[in-house]
């Protein structure tokens, strides 16, 4: 009885080597990314992870790209989720910005004009949204030219 366990044991461990040697031949990192975004498996900041790996490799923006069958642009966005300055971290951190298209805006506009958008960003009971932040963006395009027509 216990050889006849024996052998089935062995012969189950042959199959789960030759399974692993299966999935070892064809296994992509990219391939199981691609495969969990098409899903929608991943969040941003999953996704911004997998992407900041492959950058440590020294992988290309473009091949990553293709890898995981998204665009350049796609790439670039999540990109920007691995080094957040501190408003715009804090907010995505705790849920308040979600969208990545919205967090790169944020980036932006905070390296143009740091102490207005810190300020707008931590009134709580400020709404972020698309629509808001766009017209924080114009408040602060029509701010720039008031000051450049007082400043002559």
């Amino acid at each position: 009885m216990a050889k006849q366990s024996l052998i089935t044991h062995e012969k189950k461990l042959n199959l789960m080597q030759l399974d692993l040697k299966l999935i070892g031949s064809n296994y992509s990192y990219g391939n199981d990314v691609a495969k969990k975004l098409q899903h929608g498996q991943l969040t941003a900041k999953e996704i911004a992870d997998c992407i900041g790996r492959e950058l440590a490799k020294g992988r290309k923006k473009m091949a990553i790209a293709k890898a995981f069958r998204k665009s350049p642009a796609f790439i670039s966005q999540h990109v920007t989720l691995l080094n957040l300055p501190d408003p715009v971290a804090h907010a995505f951190n705790i849920g308040r910005v979600k969208d990545v298209t919205l967090v790169n805006e944020l980036v932006t506009l905070l390296k143009k004009n740091p102490q207005d958008v810190t300020d707008w960003m931590s009134c709580e009971n400020q709404e972020i949204t698309r629509s808001s932040v766009k017209q924080l963006r114009e408040f602060l395009a029509g701010k720039g030219k008031c000051e450049e027509e007082t400043s002559w």
